[in-house]
């Protein structure tokens, strides 16, 4: 329990860094691959599938960054010093 704030709060951080590069990094493949990305001969396709779907299911950079938010908040002053 001693740590639990610091560990949510990290987790928020990695998990909104994750989530801002995880579409754009798939998006950007499939462009590199070209046509054969987005067929069914290559798995790029479900990775960029997988990736739209984590975002609805998990929350996209903006909900983890929001909630970082919320938890840098809740911290109490003496805590920072």
């Amino acid at each position: 329990d001693a740590g639990a704030d610091e560990a949510s709060r990290a987790a928020c951080a990695a998990a909104s860094y994750v989530a801002a590069g995880t579409g754009e990094v798939a998006a950007r493949a499939l462009q590199l691959h070209g046509g054969i990305g987005f067929t069914w001969e290559h798995d790029l396709h479900l990775h960029l599938r997988r990736a739209r779907a984590d975002s609805v299911l998990y929350g996209d950079a903006a909900v983890h960054r929001d909630r970082l938010c919320t938890l840098l908040r809740r911290t109490p002053a003496s805590a920072s010093a």
